[in-house]
């Protein structure tokens, strides 16, 4: 894990911040069918959480709000292109994930079983693109920001 100055630091303490504001206010709305907005809140949290646990230089387990399991490479696969699903938590390698750092405020998440990064598949942009694992490409599709 690589030294972070202070003021990223305090920049990211300020994002997780936001993040939870954020979520707190979503939590407010009327409840209605799940959709890409609940996807995006719920993967804002996972990051926070992966930022966290970062600083405390731990590798988290990364649970979903709303199912309450935890983000996980199917079957413990080190693959390559091995699917990324949601499991209840078992304390096994491929369900924790370290946060790499790329450039101020954009991160890779590593699976600690296999040392490849989530990855957004093909690079895709469409609504309900499926994520896998996969070896760092360096590509925009295995980087992950706050906003």
């Amino acid at each position: 894990m690589s030294a972070v100055n202070n003021s990223s630091e305090d920049q990211l303490r300020a994002e997780i911040q936001e993040l939870k504001r954020q979520l707190e206010e979503h939590k407010q709305k009327p409840a209605a069918a799940p959709s890409s907005g609940t996807f995006t809140v719920v993967l804002l949290v996972v990051l926070a959480l992966a930022v966290a646990g970062y600083f405390l230089g731990y590798a988290p387990r990364l649970i979903n709000v709303a199912s309450g399991q935890a983000l996980e490479v199917y079957g413990g696969s080190t693959s390559n292109g091995a699917k990324v699903d949601q499991w209840p938590y078992s304390s096994g390698a491929n369900q924790q994930w370290s946060v790499v750092q790329v450039s101020a405020g954009v991160y890779n998440l590593k699976n600690v079983n296999s040392g490849e990064m989530l990855d957004v598949i093909g690079g895709n942009t469409a609504n309900g693109t499926l994520m896998d694992q996969w070896p760092s490409s360096g590509g925009t599709n295995q980087q992950w920001k706050f906003q």
